[in-house]
Order: C-alpha cells, then sequence, then structure tokens
C-alpha cells in the first residue's frame, strides 16, 4: 500500500469506492489523492466521490486532470461544492473527457455550472463515446446551456442517460432537447424536470 493510501484510508467506503465527504480537502490531501489516481494499476477503485467538501478550486482541478491518464476509474462524482466555480470545474472535466477512455458516469449536480461550462462539456460529447451517463441537474445551465447540449447529443451514439433537471432552460431550452431526441435514438433516459 502506498503513502497516499495510507493518508487517505478513513475515506473509503469499501475496496471500490473512494469518497471525501463533508469537509475541507487541504493540499496535503488533494496531493494524495492525485498520486493515488495517478499510480493507475495499482488499485481497484471504480468511483470517485468528492461531495460536499470544500477544496481549492486550482486543487480540484489538479485531481481532475489526474483522471486523464488514470485507467480504474469509471464512476466520476463531484457535487454540492457551492465553493467551487462550476464553469471551470466543467472545463477541467471536458478536458478529461477528450482523452479519457475509462470514465462511463459522471455527476456534476449542485456546482454553479451554467451555460458555459454546459458548453465545454458539449464539446467533449462531440468526441467522447465512452461516457453513458451524464447527471448536471441542480446548476443553471439555461436555455443556451440546454442547446449545446442537444447539439451535441445529435452526434453522440454513447450516452444514453442525461439529467439536466432544475437547470432553467425553459421553453426555448426544452425545444432544443426534444430536437436532438428525434436524431438521437441511443438516449435512452432524460430528465429536463
Amino acid at each position: 500500500m502506498n503513502d497516499s493510501m495510507n493518508y487517505m484510508k478513513g475515506d473509503f467506503v469499501d475496496g471500490s469506492n473512494f469518497t471525501a465527504s463533508y469537509r475541507i480537502i487541504d493540499r496535503d490531501e488533494s496531493d494524495a489523492i492525485e498520486e493515488f489516481l495517478r499510480v493507475s494499476g495499482t488499485n481497484d477503485v471504480t468511483y470517485l466521490k468528492l461531495w460536499c467538501i470544500y477544496i481549492d478550486t486550482d486543487r480540484l482541478v489538479s485531481i481532475i486532470k489526474t483522471l486523464k491518464v488514470n485507467k480504474t476509474i469509471t464512476n466520476l462524482h463531484i457535487g454540492d461544492n457551492n465553493n467551487i466555480i462550476g464553469d471551470g470545474i466543467a472545463f477541467a472535466i471536458a478536458d478529461m473527457l477528450k482523452v479519457n477512455r475509462i470514465v462511463s458516469t459522471i455527476r456534476l449536480t449542485y456546482s454553479q455550472m451554467r451555460h458555459a461550462g454546459a458548453g465545454f462539456i458539449s464539446d467533449a460529447l462531440r468526441v467522447n463515446r465512452t461516457l453513458e451517463t451524464l447527471d448536471i441537474g441542480n446548476n443553471n445551465i439555461g436555455y443556451q446551456g440546454a442547446f449545446c447540449l442537444a447539439e451535441a447529443l445529435k452526434v453522440n451514439r454513447g450516452v444514453s442517460t442525461v439529467n439536466i433537471n432544475n437547470n432553467n432552460i425553459g421553453a426555448a431550452g426544452a425545444e432544443s432537447i426534444a430536437g436532438c431526441l428525434m436524431k438521437n435514438t441511443s438516449l435512452t433516459f432524460m430528465n429536463i424536470g
């Protein structure tokens, strides 16, 4: 067991899930998380959940960048971290999705994402074919973000489940999403509530 695993041992839920929640992630721990993720193949962790944490945005971006080379994380859940500006995190996740072929589920709920962040994620969906589930509910992507997402989903055939509920998409956003559903038959679940 490497030093980073010893440092973070209290955060493991079980052998395949790593959860850090309801606390501050300091520089030492964020460095340990990065190192842990970087050492791909030495662990069986497939689920990374950073929920209700307080962490410097640059540190979280650095952790996300590590997922470009990680070969085990398939499920990423970063949510309810209201101290983080969502569009910057969305940019980092989109950048990671352009090269990562392992992550199949992303949950970015309550992350203060706006239409720019939805645009970044949409750009990544145009090239990523691995992602199957995208949950960006309870943000504020608006009709512009819904339009970007709808345009990307017209060409993406990997995503089958999308949640964009409580995003203030309005009638114009709902119309964009309806248009994408006419062209994309791989979508089996879409929540726009």
